[in-house]
């Protein structure tokens, strides 16, 4: 065990040595981000990731792919400490795997007032959308939803995201069947967190799949685009790290009857005091 610390942490000074070399000629890291403990702490979770056979990856993986995902790591500005990324085996390679809400965090530092809302549509709503024959842009005319509603089965979603020159917020919508396409693709083959946390699940999809258009098409970061087409991509071999995401993240949709903007798809609510308590009670407990 000893000489597997000292392989790994070989290869952290030397991740470390090369940012810093280019650095010195131009190399800029995300503002605040602390690149020196995010090496360290993926070098304390590497003791501990395994391959689908149970063997460490400090022992199937080769040096070079664990330098090189902790390379792209910090340049993306990630962390496996913040859950921002995951460290996952596939093969004899490490591979590091943007999360949830490293794909958020990514999104953001482009568009810092960007607050991705995704909105859940159910069997019963009031949906009405139109197209732009000009541009081809979706335009929200009409969303109403009854609180009976929420208990129905959602239909699609949507979600209002900058455009790439950020001149004006778009129209985002995927139908009931995109997604699940999305969730077959899970690493999870009986989807019991997409179940159990359905409505969390349905808008993190849409929000991946918004943030991955976002990150991928901006010029800065067309080199460290993401060639997957699943906006649902798993971000390691089991449903923990699903899970800690879906309990983890931001409340995107108030348990109440919505009226949504159809020009800005801010969700206005009036009060409601006759609501149950938990209809009032929002998810505080994230990182956005």
């Amino acid at each position: 065990m000893a000489d597997v610390k000292q392989s790994s942490k070989n290869v952290g000074d030397l991740v470390l040595s090369r940012i810093d070399d280019m650095s010195k000629v131009g190399l800029c890291l995300p503002e605040g981000y602390n690149v020196t403990n995010a090496v360290k702490a993926s070098l304390l979770t590497l003791q501990e990731v395994k391959d689908k056979d149970g063997k460490p990856a400090l022992d199937v993986c080769t040096t070079a792919s664990i330098q090189s995902a902790l390379f792209e790591m910090c340049l993306r500005g990630l962390s496996v400490a913040d859950k921002s990324c995951y460290m996952v085996v596939r093969g004899n390679k490490l591979c590091m795997t943007p999360s949830y809400f490293g794909r958020v965090k990514e999104a953001r530092r482009i568009y810092p007032q960007w607050n991705p809302r995704a909105v859940v549509v159910r069997e019963g709503d009031e949906f009405l959308f139109e197209v732009d024959p000009a541009t081809g842009e979706k335009k929200l005319v009409k969303h109403e939803q009854k609180l009976e509603n929420l208990d129905n089965d959602f239909v699609g979603a949507y979600l209002y995201a900058p455009t790439l020159d950020g001149s004006h917020n778009e129209l985002h919508i995927m139908t009931k069947r995109q997604i699940l396409a999305a969730w077959s693709k899970s690493s999870s083959k009986t989807q019991s967190v997409h179940k159990q946390f359905e409505e969390r699940m349905v808008q993190k999809t849409i929000i991946n799949s918004v943030c991955n258009m976002l990150v991928n098409s901006h010029p800065e970061n067309s080199r460290f685009a993401d060639n997957s087409d699943d906006p649902n991509a798993p971000e390691s071999t089991d449903e923990i790290a699903d899970y800690e995401e879906v309990v983890d993240a931001p409340e995107a949709l108030p348990e109440a009857p919505v009226n949504v903007d159809a020009e800005t798809g801010e969700i206005k609510n009036d009060p409601a005091p006759e609501a149950p308590a938990q209809a009032q009670t929002q998810n505080n407990d994230s990182d956005f």
